[in-house]
């Protein structure tokens, strides 16, 4: 996988994000800093969709 690094890079990210939300859930934090973190980590998932859509497909995959 050519961007393997920036791919674990981004589930690191979004990993961190949803520990994030369960902490702001557990102190009953304000909605609006709930929502800031999902859309943060709705962003990272996004680009990791990004970085696998752009990788070449092997021979043991199956094209969607």
């Amino acid at each position: 996988m050519k961007y393997r690094y920036q791919a674990n890079t981004k589930i690191q990210n979004i990993e961190s994000d949803l520990k994030t939300l369960r902490r702001i859930v557990q102190r009953q934090e304000p909605l609006t800093t709930y929502i800031e973190v999902l859309n943060q980590a709705e962003g990272r998932l996004e680009d990791l969709k990004g970085l696998i859509s752009i990788e070449p497909v092997t021979s043991n995959e199956v094209a969607d």
